[in-house]
């Protein structure tokens, strides 16, 4: 099955998703968002954003300047919020407003998000090991799949 998101809605969806990530209420998030921001959003703004990623919702369109508070506030890297979910279903990435884009697939998506000429796609699961074993600080399990990348690859 074939979902089609626009940038936007995608930045949207992983907004939404790194604040759960943190366990973060709308409002708490918007007090991390706000230095970087340099206003406060009200629920209803964040509100707004985070839907912005379903169907039939009003879109909001993201500037550079807060993608790169998105990625200060929640300490993910930017291209992350561009990284398409992790499910069955593919994903195509379509212009704004009259569809008119290009559209891509999730590899080449990928491939637009992560630096040239390194091909990390077929790392994403012990990438996403490493980051989770950050967050919880298991060492010896990064270690462990450090090593298990290493004997892979």
């Amino acid at each position: 099955m074939r979902k089609e998101m626009t940038a936007n809605q995608l930045v949207a969806y992983n907004l939404r998703r790194a604040r759960e990530e943190k366990g973060l209420t709308q409002e708490l998030a918007s007090q991390y968002l706000e230095p970087y921001l340099g206003k406060h959003w009200s629920n209803a703004s964040f509100s707004i954003a985070e839907r912005s990623a379903d169907e039939g919702s009003r879109k909001r369109e993201f500037d550079a300047n807060e993608l790169l508070a998105f990625s200060r506030a929640f300490e993910k890297p930017l291209a992350w919020f561009f990284t398409p979910p992790d499910d069955d279903l593919e994903y195509v990435i379509c212009g704004e407003p009259l569809d008119v884009g290009r559209r891509v697939g999730r590899n080449e998506l990928l491939d637009a998000v992560i630096p040239h000429g390194l091909d990390l796609r077929k790392h994403v699961e012990t990438l996403r090991l490493v980051a989770t074993e950050l967050e919880m600080g298991d060492e010896a399990a990064i270690r462990q799949a450090r090593k298990k990348e290493d004997d892979d690859g």
